[in-house]
Formats: structure tokens, sequence, C-alpha cells
């Protein structure tokens, strides 16, 4: 899963560096096809605090896929609730 790939990546970052990445190329993913799931926006938006990242995937139908530093993956439907 792409996002799994995100978290290790960042996990490893955040030690030598002191602080999450937040673009697919200071992770070595930039181009890296395995990061860029069919049917959704590419590249995914990362944001970071001093201790925290949230790496997330959207769709064009308003769904979301999120990861955080605990590992946990969620997904999120669109406003108004609606899914696929």
């Amino acid at each position: 899963m792409a996002l799994r790939r995100i978290y290790y990546r960042e996990l490893a970052y955040r030690d030598p560096n002191g602080a999450f990445a937040t673009e697919l190329g200071d992770l070595g993913l930039a181009g890296d096809k395995s990061v860029k799931p069919d049917g959704w926006n590419y590249p995914p938006s990362i944001r970071t605090t001093d201790s925290l990242f949230e790496a997330v995937y959207r769709n064009d139908d308003g769904e979301s896929w999120h990861i955080r530093p605990d590992g946990l993956v969620w997904k999120e439907a669109p406003a108004g609730g609606e899914g696929r």
C-alpha cells in the first residue's frame, strides 16, 4: 500500500533529520510508481508538525485515505457522507 511505504520512509527520515519530510522527493519516493495508486490524486498531501505527519490520498469523488505516525490508516467519506 502506498501510504504504508510513505509511513516507513517518514519514520526513517525523522531520526537523522529531526523532523518529518514534507515532500515525496525528500523520502526518495518522487516518481516511484508504487506510491501512485490508480484512481487517486498524486502526489498525496503530506502535512507535518514537529512531532507528527499525516499523508493523505484523495480521489475525485472526495474520498480520502490517511496515515499518521502511529501507523493508523483510515478512510474518510466525502462531505455529505456519500461514498462509492
